[in-house]
């Protein structure tokens, strides 16, 4: 069906949503967040209170928000979504992508899990929760999540498999250097943490070695939970 019609279309029939759908998932497909704002930000004023209508467009002008930056007005108009379809997936991970962008992360957890439950094949879901997981909760939860997304997005075919492989090499490249720099605050505590980087003999580099292996075993040995994403692996 061309552009014009699908116009008309919700114009005629503003709770439309198969047509809105029509309209809309094309451009958001596309990238094309200038033409949503367009044409939804003024359909937003036709449709009914708390119908899936408003549902699905408050969920395009948030993403168009995100995606510009604008990400106070993208967990309003999130939140407004939700409030019309509870059970949308996608909605709870715009919201929780725009709760991190504002620095409230265990509410952008939180809703990126809801997303999970009930999307759990989705790929960037499991990218976004690994990202908050590597921030404030742990290597092997964030490494549990980042894995199930590699999974995800390559069983697809889809693009982004990289992407989430290069989250994972970098969250193993941090981890590595905060072991050293343990290993080497225990060896060496009064020596400068600047100075911990750099490449030693091949004996002190055993030492380092050593000392990282004993406080793996310390670590492991302390009761651990496992979030949903590292019990999958």
């Amino acid at each position: 069906m061309r552009k014009d019609t699908l116009l008309e279309a919700i114009r005629r029939f503003p709770d439309d949503v198969s047509m809105l759908q029509r309209l809309g998932s094309p451009l958001e497909a596309e990238g094309n967040w200038d033409e949503i704002r367009s044409i939804f930000q003024d359909h937003l004023k036709r449709v009914s209170r708390h119908s899936l209508a408003e549902a699905y467009v408050t969920y395009l002008l948030a993403k168009v928000c995100l995606e510009a930056g604008e990400h106070r007005q993208a967990l309003t108009l999130s939140s407004r979504s939700l409030r019309s379809r509870e059970d949308f997936a996608y909605t709870h991970h715009i919201r929780g992508r725009s709760l991190a962008a504002l620095g409230q992360m265990e509410e952008a957890m939180q809703a990126q899990r809801r997303c999970l439950e009930l999307a759990p094949d989705f790929a960037w879901g499991w990218y976004e929760l690994g990202r908050l997981q590597a921030r404030d909760v742990g290597f092997r939860e964030a490494t549990g999540s980042f894995r199930t997304a590699i999974e995800l997005e390559s069983a697809r075919g889809g693009s982004q498999a990289e992407l989430f492989r290069s989250a994972l090499a970098d969250l193993r490249s941090s981890l590595e250097r905060e072991e050293r720099h343990a290993a080497c605050r225990r060896l060496w505590p009064d020596r400068d943490p600047t100075d911990f980087d750099a490449a030693r003999s091949s004996l002190t580099e055993l030492e380092i070695a050593v000392e990282r292996f004993q406080l793996m075993l310390e670590r492991t040995a302390a009761p651990a939970d496992l979030n949903p994403g590292a019990q999958s692996q």
